[in-house]
């Protein structure tokens, strides 16, 4: 990988932790459309960078809310789980280098 892409990779996960936080309240506060749009957003750049597992998480979040609605509310959650598990790590193992 270039040390061009690199650098880009590493700012990229350095909004692990905001977009944890913002994934979380939005769950919180049951908005299943900001819900929606964050995994939207997330599936976007998480494939681009190669976060095969994450984007996989995600886009299978994206169905469980389509139309702003929950077709699965425990499975959305464990969804959520495994992708906050991600982030967390990700972003906790780049901040010990």
């Amino acid at each position: 990988m270039s040390d061009r892409l690199e650098k880009i990779r590493k700012k990229y996960i350095g909004t692990f932790a905001e977009k944890q936080r913002e994934i979380e309240m939005a769950w919180g506060n049951k908005d299943i459309a900001h819900v929606h749009a964050l995994m939207h957003k997330l599936a976007g750049s998480s494939g681009g960078y190669g976060f095969d597992k994450l984007y996989k998480l995600v886009y299978k979040t994206m169905q469980l809310t389509a139309n702003n609605q929950v077709f699965n509310q425990e499975e959305i959650q464990q969804c959520l789980q495994q992708i906050y598990f991600i982030l967390q790590t990700t972003y906790e193992s780049q901040s010990l280098e």
